[in-house]
């Protein structure tokens, strides 16, 4: 990406750039839609992740073809489609084995009730359906037909001065969904941006009184949020916004146990915590942040309702809080031996050094004399039973 226009590159220099990145599965669809004559538009994270070098994943697409209409014209070409939010014109797009996409009708969202699901109109133009987005670098739009980026709201001066603002007043725009600050949390960690002075106070002020109405986005933004390798920043927003209150009312948050540690070392340790397992980073941030993790069923079963989990995945973290209470705190071979086939092989190796991080946390020195014992030894039985054992397969993963 190197056209520039004196010292200044202009969002439409890099046009041909984005045009090459378009899969041939997307192409067809786009094709299609236009083949009778519907607008089509690329929106959304696709473009903005673009712009800030991340590898695009998922590409969002945005019509003025209704969802019965974009259903009937994929139909045509062998295209397979789901109606997985009709309500909000939300039609998947799936080409071949593997290809997802989503196509929205373009819609206009008034929320009448804040806390409450908007009232949807569909609507005609693309102007009219980028006024509903949340941050201004997430409503910069490409027209894969003039190849051409659409940005009435200066997106890509965000982008260029690594920032994030609202479209909108802030107040409005977050009382009417409570997930617009996880997303805040997660776009600040994930490039680095700064958070507009308004914004950023708002968020606090509004803190634990954010309304949710979509429990399943919330599972959904805040995974998204604890995968990410350094979520520094956003946790520290989401801490001082005592937003981790409101999405987990079952936990007691301990804001002077946190404040007597230092929020910055809380949330390091935090970081530490190996992403690739989103129940360790989930039992982490309950345990750090919290009076006492409570291990009892009960309190587990709330907290798999608070974020809509399944039954499956409910057994995952109380399997977890299990293995929590399990743990020896003195090193003996065979009660670590017994420990990491009850855990299982694939999270027991990040569950050790949460144990650590968090004993690291309270100086609990006793513990952490052992450390190097514990990790050493674990590492050789995870080795032997990975490797040397058939029994991986009846091993929770």
């Amino acid at each position: 990406m190197s056209h520039k226009k004196g010292n200044k590159t202009e969002v439409n220099d890099f046009s041909s750039d984005f045009a090459g990145i378009i899969p041939s599965e997307l192409q067809t669809i786009i094709d299609s839609l236009v083949f009778y004559q519907k607008k089509i538009y690329i929106v959304g994270g696709a473009v903005r992740d673009f712009f800030f070098g991340f590898p695009v994943k998922d590409y969002d697409i945005a019509t003025n073809a209704l969802p019965d209409e974009v259903q009937e014209i994929l139909s045509e070409v062998q295209i397979k489609t789901r109606p997985i939010g009709r309500k909000f014109g939300t039609i998947l797009a799936i080409v071949g084995k593997k290809a997802v996409f989503d196509v929205s009708t373009f819609r206009k969202e008034t929320f009448s009730v804040h806390g409450k699901p908007p009232e949807v109109k569909f609507v005609d133009t693309l102007e009219e359906d980028l006024a509903r987005r949340d941050f201004r670098f997430n409503a910069i739009a490409f027209n894969p037909c003039l190849k051409k980026f659409t940005d009435v709201y200066n997106g890509y001066e965000d982008i260029q001065q690594k920032t994030i603002q609202m479209i909108g007043d802030p107040h409005t725009r977050l009382m009417e969904d409570g997930n617009r600050i996880l997303r805040l949390a997660r776009f600040a960690s994930k490039f680095n941006l700064a958070i507009y002075p308004d914004l950023e106070t708002v968020t606090l002020e509004i803190g634990r009184n954010a309304p949710f109405w979509n429990y399943s986005t919330l599972q959904k933004e805040l995974f998204k949020f604890l995968s990410l390798p350094n979520p520094n920043k956003g946790l520290k927003l989401l801490w001082n916004a005592d937003l981790f209150s409101t999405i987990f009312p079952s936990f007691s948050f301990s804001k002077p146990k946190v404040d007597k540690i230092g929020v910055t070392k809380v949330v390091q340790k935090f970081k530490d915590i190996p992403s690739s397992n989103i129940w360790v980073r989930l039992f982490g941030l309950l345990l750090f942040f919290s009076e006492e993790v409570v291990n009892t069923k009960e309190i587990w079963d709330l907290v798999g309702k608070d974020l809509c989990l399944s039954a499956k995945d409910k057994k995952k973290i109380i399997h977890l809080a299990q293995s929590w209470l399990n743990f020896p705190q003195v090193f003996e071979l065979t009660r670590l031996k017994k420990w990491i086939r009850a855990t299982g092989i694939n999270i027991s190796e990040d569950f050790l050094k949460l144990i650590f991080l968090n004993a690291e946390l309270k100086d609990n020195r006793e513990l952490l004399k052992q450390k190097e014992v514990f990790l050493i030894e674990s590492q050789s039985i995870i080795k032997r039973l990975r490797y040397g054992s058939k029994m991986n397969g009846s091993l929770l993963s």
